[in-house]
């Protein structure tokens, strides 16, 4: 398995007496993909609970997380996965 990705946060917080600066995201794995399929909610809500799930870190955490961090962190999620050979040109 690849290495985790750190992502330096933008907007560091704290919660619980914990200072957020970075969160680091595990590489998802087929598993996580078919859990996501399965999750009933919002594609939000869905990626909510991979963020959660890949770095490992409650929900009441993520829920503290800047709107600008919390986009970025879904961007690098997305980028795991790259391109779909259905829809990629060649």
């Amino acid at each position: 398995m690849s290495e985790p990705v750190q992502i330096a946060l933008v907007h560091p917080f704290e919660f619980k007496g914990v200072t957020y600066r970075e969160i680091t995201l595990r590489r998802a794995t087929a598993r996580d993909v078919r859990r996501m399929a399965a999750r009933s909610g919002s594609d939000v809500e869905k990626g909510f609970e991979m963020l959660s799930d890949l770095s490992q870190l409650p929900a009441e955490v993520i829920d503290e997380i800047d709107g600008e961090d919390f986009t970025r962190l879904m961007e690098t999620i997305s980028g795991f996965f790259g391109s779909s050979p259905a829809t990629s040109k060649t």
